[in-house]
């Protein structure tokens, strides 16, 4: 009897820690309309009986301690350590509710009447689901069955992910932690209140005789009367709250029979007075604030990690697919914002940087995923879209009411950016930032948690931040090429207008506005919609970029190796300068190579394609691309055809590169910079901004340097240069010519058909045509000079022909002549236009010609003064002409001599 009397006030005590458990239920679970201040006055009594009354028992549980404090901070403890049970148990079931509530509130998806009915029984069992009962292991199972039915129901039509199950229960369960939070310090806001009660309130000791003088008729025991002061009838009220086993265990131990106490036994109170009960407790009720937060944070990372652990498809396909993915992504990501934003607030001083870095850094890895898809997906359909692309292009209008600057050019350049920037907006059915409708403190603001201060004060400190953050409108003319003299230079011949006064740019790929336009856009709005992997977003768009223009870069130039010529990484011929062989398997691209003087404008477009390479490297394997060249010839007939074909495909292909740089321009303002998450990122990490700089800068270069190729190639120039290096016996021969040779008609007739089959077919625009001419009658001159100076040895006749052959190529280009030479295969085509870039590249070519006239001396003299004007070999071979085959010696120091001026070096010439 004395072992169940003994075993009562422990009884007692976890009867009444259930009860407190259900008052916490009663409170997190109530209505919305149930909550207001008199009813949290209501669960505040509540609470303070029951602690009283807990506190009692457990002092009649534990007896006396020799060490008043000691005790009053052990049982404090304890308390503590109760409420952070029962509030960690909440935490679960905030987790099975959240997947429960995700399902109805859903609006994409529709539960089968099998699935209802399961919610339909879990929400029934976890109602039934108390504190500390039996049952209790069984929570985690119906969490996991949720979301397993969560998980099973997220991929959808199309292959893609949807990311509403996540972002739905991501909110729910921050909402519910978020309330739970409150409620936290609500009831540290009760205990500060009955501190602030007890504090000017003297306790006196109670005494043992006084004591039994008024208790000796009482029918009970002096725990019962202790049960008694503590109201503990209230508990009657709560029987809702109470498990089963809780009543049968309360009915054992009341049925038994208790004698009075004798008179002269009293137990004495313990000598901690109100005030120190009051004041321990609320420290050690706020000791578990970390702890409790750290297992809030704990369910929602698992959550993320449940969710992103097999449910992501990288197969994406359908465009809405990924930007229903991208905008539901963003929900949890702003929900995460506003949790962290209530997390710093809820840990106060002992909040850090650190803070949610473990949530952040999961939802960091599922962000990443989903990019990841949607990068490999934008590869492979531009690269199969740039591999099947007819290169036609398509016009883009030109709206004149644009709001731009004020001369003319920035007009229709600017007015150009906003075309572009509207074709970039309509690649995305969406805003490429959206909007968010969650909020994650609407639930506490709906159960009357204003009466929290600290809750209050949240709400106004978030409130006065939203009101300092207005946005900032962007200035729509801050861009870099419309701010680029020489970008507007490269842009605006191209712009046609029509007798009616509008304006159009018809150099749009149909790789760009079905493939470029459009991923560019869904990885941009990702970039700003997801800004822990803002950066990864933005190497992905880099290298989609890249793709595009090292792609045209590889169709206009063939190889590799006409690549790095083309970008001035060296002429294949000044690498075999000083050997026994003059020819190189770059001599089409060594035509085009840019000059000394042109060096350091090469030098961005130079690092751009190498920056690029290593960006895509081990991404994108471009040898394997199929260029133009492996275009069918057929018949020696077609061949003409066949490569004004090609000149039309590549010249496009570069002249589109104007609308890429724009979309790269456009794309850099359109990015959220600020939002970007700096965490990880290198000091020396590309920006977008940056990344448009280096294109804006290197893009009329790259479209110059890729047609001038593009031209040489179409005129055959390696055929016309072994012809000009195999006429052998004509250049040293000591007779003058009557008549040039016959390979400068056939380069007359190459241009002019060429000018004929473009004119004609209308594929390029006019502007691109007239170009392009442009590019043919540069490229004929330096195909001329180019052989020239491969012929080893030249007499002065010999030089004389090569004057000849000059003015008959200049005479064969006249625009008259063009014309004439067309009538008969192409009589309707227009005459070519006449231009003064005839009349300098004869200039520079009959200079060149002239100088192997000049004494030994003065030609030295001469390449000193032009060594940026011309290329090593072509200043060599206007030395070494004159020697003799035999004198090696004297031709490999003659050699050196040109090759030391050309590195700055003084020579005396002998």
């Amino acid at each position: 009897m004395n072992e169940r009397i003994n075993k009562l006030p422990g009884v007692l005590v976890c009867l009444i820690e259930e009860i407190l458990a259900g008052l916490f239920d009663r409170i997190l679970s109530s209505s919305d309309d149930a909550m207001h201040d008199d009813r949290f006055e209501e669960y505040f009594k509540e609470y303070q009986t029951l602690l009283q009354s807990w506190i009692a028992c457990v002092e009649l549980r534990d007896g006396e301690h020799s060490n008043a404090m000691e005790r009053c901070s052990a049982v404090s403890t304890e308390w503590s350590g109760c409420m952070l049970d029962i509030l960690c148990f909440a935490v679960k079931q905030a987790v099975a509710y959240s997947m429960i509530d995700s399902f109805s509130t859903s609006e994409n998806e529709t539960a089968s009447d099998r699935d209802l009915d399961l919610i339909k029984e879990i929400r029934g069992k976890l109602k039934q689901i108390r504190f500390r009962s039996k049952d209790e292991s069984e929570l985690e199972s119906l969490s996991q069955k949720l979301l397993l039915m969560r998980v099973g129901g997220i991929v959808r039509v199309g292959g893609t992910f949807n990311c509403t199950a996540l972002s739905l229960t991501f909110f729910h369960l921050s909402s519910r932690l978020v309330e739970l939070l409150s409620f936290y310090e609500v009831t540290c806001q009760w205990h500060e209140a009955m501190l602030a009660n007890e504090s000017g309130v003297h306790e006196s000791e109670y005494f043992a005789d006084d004591e039994c003088a008024q208790v000796e008729a009482a029918p009970c025991s002096s725990k019962d009367i202790l049960l008694a002061q503590s109201n503990v009838s209230m508990v009657s009220s709560n029987q809702d709250s109470l498990s089963a086993s809780s009543y049968d265990s309360l009915e054992d131990e009341t049925q038994v029979n208790i004698k009075p106490v004798p008179s002269r036994i009293a137990f004495k109170e313990n000598k901690s007075s109100s005030l120190d009960w009051s004041r321990t407790i609320l420290q050690s009720v706020g000791c578990v604030r970390q702890a409790l937060w750290k297992y809030c944070e704990q369910s929602l990372i698992h959550l993320v990690e449940s969710f992103s652990s097999d449910s992501m498809d990288l197969g994406l396909q359908s465009g809405q697919g990924v930007d229903s993915a991208t905008s539901s992504l963003h929900l949890t990501y702003d929900v995460f914002q506003q949790f962290a934003a209530f997390s710093k607030h809820f840990n106060g001083s002992n909040a850090d940087e650190t803070l949610c870095d473990t949530l952040k850094n999961n939802l960091w890895k599922l962000y990443r995923t989903h990019l990841r898809s949607v990068h490999i997906e934008a590869m492979k359909s531009t690269g199969s879209l740039l591999r099947q692309e007819s290169w036609q292009l398509s016009p883009i209008n030109i709206c004149r009411n644009a709001n731009v600057a004020d001369s003319k050019n920035d007009q229709e350049v600017g007015a150009l950016y906003e075309a572009v920037k509207e074709l970039l907006l309509a690649a995305s059915p969406r805003d490429l930032k959206s909007g968010c409708t969650f909020n994650v403190t609407t639930r506490s603001q709906q159960r009357g948690y204003k009466c929290c201060i600290s809750f209050a004060t949240f709400l106004q400190n978030i409130s006065d931040s939203s009101e300092d953050q207005g946005d900032e409108a962007r200035d729509a003319n801050n861009y870099v090429g419309a701010c680029s003299a020489e970008f507007c230079s490269a842009l605006s011949p191209l712009i046609e207008s029509s007798p009616c006064g509008e304006l159009t740019l018809t150099l749009l790929s149909t790789s760009s506005a079905d493939g470029l336009l459009k991923w560019v856009a869904h990885l941009l709005a990702i970039g700003n919609d997801l800004p822990l992997v803002s950066a990864d977003a933005t190497k992905a768009i880099m290298t989609v970029f890249d793709l595009y223009f090292l792609t045209v870069l590889r169709i206009c130039a063939s190889s590799r190796t006409n690549e790095d010529v083309l970008i001035g990484l060296g002429r294949g011929s000044s690498v075999q300068s000083l050997s026994s062989s003059l020819m190189s398997v770059t001599m089409e691209a060594d035509a085009c190579a840019p000059l000394p003087s042109e060096v350091e404008g090469v030098a961005t477009l130079q690092r751009f394609i190498q920056h690029s390479r290593r960006r895509l490297d081990r991404m994108v394997n471009l040898d394997k691309f199929q260029t133009t060249d492996q275009l069918s010839i057929g018949s020696p007939v077609n061949q003409h055809k066949t490569n004004a074909l090609r000149l039309e495909k590549e010249s496009a292909a570069a002249f589109s590169c104007l609308i890429t740089a724009i979309v790269v321009d456009i794309t850099s303002n359109l990015c959220n910079t600020e939002d970007i998450d700096k965490s990880n990122d290198e000091e020396d990490e590309e920006t977008l901004i940056s990344y448009a700089q280096e294109v804006i800068s290197m893009a009329p270069v790259f479209v110059k340097q890729s047609c001038h190729l593009s031209a040489v190639r179409s005129l055959s120039g390696k055929e016309l240069i072994f012809k000009i290096v195999c006429c052998g016996k004509a250049w040293t021969d000591n007779n003058f010519k009557e008549y040039s040779n016959d390979y400068v008609d056939d380069l007359c007739e190459r241009a002019s058909l060429l000018w004929g089959h473009i004119a004609s077919r209308g594929r390029l625009p006019p502007p691109a045509q007239r170009l392009m001419w442009d590019h043919l009658v540069r490229s004929s001159f330096m195909l001329l000079l180019e052989g020239f100076s491969k012929v080893s040895t030249c007499s002065t006749e010999g030089r004389s022909l090569m004057s000849m052959d000059l003015a008959t190529l200049s005479s064969g280009l006249v625009p008259d002549s063009v014309k004439e030479r067309l009538d008969d295969s192409f009589p309707n085509v227009c005459v070519p236009p006449s231009q003064s870039r005839r009349e300098d590249s004869m200039r520079y070519v009959d200079t060149w010609i002239k100088v192997f006239f000049f004494p030994e001396e003065d030609a030295m003299n001469w390449i000193k003064q032009n060594r940026d004007q011309y290329h090593l070999d072509h200043s060599i071979s206007l030395i070494v002409a004159k020697i003799p085959p035999k004198g090696k010696q004297i031709i490999a120091l003659k050699k050196k001599a040109v090759m030391d001026v050309y590195n700055g070096e003084q020579v005396e010439f002998l």
